[in-house]
Parts: structure tokens; sequence; C-alpha cells
């Protein structure tokens, strides 16, 4: 069984982007950032959905071509809420949650992750890359797909929206990164963040 049958990803567009606005249309080597993180994510087949919060722009539906897109369930109830309304479309056992926004982002680092998942000793709910420092990178994650379902409906029951609340009590794999690791890491949140990566 290769990873396509086993996984999807699941391409996040839905958040409101306050610092930046409008940022997944920018122009990053000569494509929208959406698009040029769904073609990325899928270069090696792997299946994907795209969470959003309302419908996309019709230039950006344009060039993405024919994708599942997956509107939140809940509106304005954070990336946790997108990332279970898709999860509950996903027909595959394991998902990788994946921040649009983060345009350097690649289908061979969900390969990765579908590898450390097989190479692990007992099944994890979720493997989380996770920097030196303890910080950890939620939307550039693996997860057992049924287990995420059942943590972020009781963290949302619960009034939080982070898509870390949803790990609470799951057996988590940490990955573990490197500086090799922080160019196709980089979240484009802000100008100076967007003037990094058109460079």
């Amino acid at each position: 069984m290769n990873a396509g049958d086993r996984a999807t990803i699941v391409l996040l567009a839905g958040g409101p982007a306050t610092r930046l606005p409008g940022k997944l249309a920018l122009d990053v080597a000569g494509e929208p950032m959406l698009a040029r993180s769904f073609r990325r994510l899928t270069a090696t087949g792997l299946p994907c959905v795209i969470s959003a919060r309302t419908p996309l722009a019709p230039e950006i539906a344009a060039a993405l071509g024919d994708v599942s897109v997956v509107l939140d369930e809940l509106a304005d109830a954070g990336p946790l809420s997108g990332l279970l309304s898709a999860a509950r479309r996903v027909q595959t056992p394991l998902l990788f949650a994946a921040a649009a926004d983060m345009p350097n982002l690649s289908a061979d680092f969900a390969e990765r992750l579908v590898s450390a998942y097989d190479g692990a000793r007992d099944r994890p709910d979720a493997v989380l890359p996770t920097w030196s420092d303890g910080h950890v990178e939620p939307l550039a994650a693996l997860y057992d797909r049924s287990a995420l379902i059942e943590r972020a409906v009781a963290a949302l029951r619960a009034g939080k929206r982070k898509v870390t609340a949803g790990l609470k009590g799951a057996r988590v794999l940490a990955y573990r990164l490197g500086r090799a690791d922080e160019d196709e890491l980089l979240n484009v949140n802000t100008p100076a963040d967007y003037e990094r990566i058109a460079k």
C-alpha cells in the first residue's frame, strides 16, 4: 500500500490573515501561494482536500483546478474546527495537516512523517514535527484520522480552538527537526516573511 492510499493532505486555507491580508493569493515563484502549496504537496500523487472558511476566490480556484474544498462546519472556531471538518471528509486512515501559508512544504516531508509513523514501535495518534527548543509544528504534522476527530470534538466542546488542544491525551511521536528544515517550514505571516520567501 503506497502513501497515497493511507494519507490525505488537508491543506488549511481558512485563516483570517490579519497581519498580511490576502496572502494566499500573493505571488510566490510565479503562482499564487495557495496554488504553490497545493502543487508541492500533491507532487507525488497524495490526495488533497482544502479546508476553508468561505469558498475560494475565482482566480485561486482556477489556478487549483479540480480540487475538493471543505468549508468549516463551525464559523470562526479556529484551525482545529477547519481540520475537524476536513477530517470528516477524508477517506484515508491518516491525514497530513498543512498550513497553506507554508509554501515550501512538500510531499516529501509528508511522506517522511508517514515513514516515521510506520517505524514507530506503537502506532502513534500523531507524528509531530518538533524543534530542539520544544516548539512544535501542528500544521505540518501527521494525524491518525479517527483519533484526531475524537479529540478535536472534545476540545471544541471545551471551547478550545488551537490544533494542539486536539492532542491532549494523544500518543504523540516527536519528529525531530533541524536547521535543514527551516526553509521548508517557513510560515508566511507578515510582509517581512513574504519578502524573505519571495527572494
